[in-house]
């Protein structure tokens, strides 16, 4: 017997499940932002939301809130890390274009721009 009832277990697994979901999608929409280990993880969120779905109901108000912590410290993680994805693919994007277009390009030129002696806000 399976005690399924709708609470606050009930609306934070939907809310991790149809997240797991479309992390899952990603790969669908935007293939370039997505990586292998997503399947692995979108899955693990999937079987984590149907166990505090069915045994939810078990968990004291303390056991409650620290699910509730775990799922949004996970959904935020996973928000950061695919804005950072795009964030990369931008910029290899912008640097793919520069290299392209210069003809006459200097590595040590821009490696000796970016190193940490020539930085103006450093004590």
């Amino acid at each position: 017997m399976i005690n399924f009832e709708l609470g606050f277990h009930t609306i934070l697994a939907i809310i991790y499940l149809c997240s797991m979901i479309l992390f899952e999608g990603l790969k669908s929409v935007h293939p370039e932002l997505s990586r292998e280990e997503d399947s692995f993880l979108s899955t693990i969120g999937i079987f984590y939301a149907g166990i505090l779905a069915v045994h939810g109901w078990r968990l004291d108000p303390i056991l409650q809130f620290s699910q509730a912590l775990i799922v949004f410290t996970a959904l935020s993680s996973i928000w950061q890390e695919i804005r950072l994805r795009a964030i990369s693919l931008k910029l290899k994007k912008k640097v793919d274009t520069f290299l392209d277009d210069s003809e006459n390009f200097n590595y040590y030129k821009l490696y000796n721009n970016y190193t940490l002696d020539s930085d103006p806000d450093r004590d």
